[in-house]
């Protein structure tokens, strides 16, 4: 019988501000070291905080979420939701990465999140995403 697919989602809050250039750094190795170990999933960052779901074999994703808790450049690390799933639903992206920059029109931010998890089947965890979009553009726009 095959593993079963495994995944984490966690919220944690980043320690300092990351440019684009920054996020890239931290994004593309990430992206590389995901495809390696076939894992997938979706993160989302507003300037203050994270919101990301990992998926794969278990035991590639809860080694990338011991080092995600190791990692400085965010702290608070708290896990949302964590389990086996019969089905990815970040299987598209080894990790789609979106961010809330400033001058970026809150409506049109929460859309492409929202089109992003469209086709996610938990409701909870649509909510989850779009619900964080919301804020960090409701953060940016007081």
């Amino acid at each position: 019988m095959a593993e079963q697919d495994y995944r984490i989602v966690y919220m944690s809050r980043a320690r300092l501000w990351f440019s684009d250039a920054a996020l890239g750094d931290l994004a593309r190795p990430a992206q590389e070291a995901n495809h390696r170990h076939g894992v997938t999933g979706l993160l989302l960052y507003d300037g203050l905080r994270f919101v990301q779901a990992i998926e794969g074999r278990q035991a590639p994703i809860r080694q990338l979420m011991t080092n995600i808790e190791r990692d400085v450049r965010h702290d608070n690390v708290e896990i949302a939701s964590e389990g086996e799933i019969d089905r990815r639903e970040f299987g598209n992206w080894s990790l789609a990465f979106k961010r809330v920059s400033a001058g970026r029109c809150s409506r049109a931010f929460i859309s492409e999140v929202s089109s992003n998890v469209a086709h996610v089947a938990d409701p909870g965890m649509r909510a989850l995403f779009i619900g964080f979009a919301a804020l960090a553009t409701e953060d940016r726009d007081a």
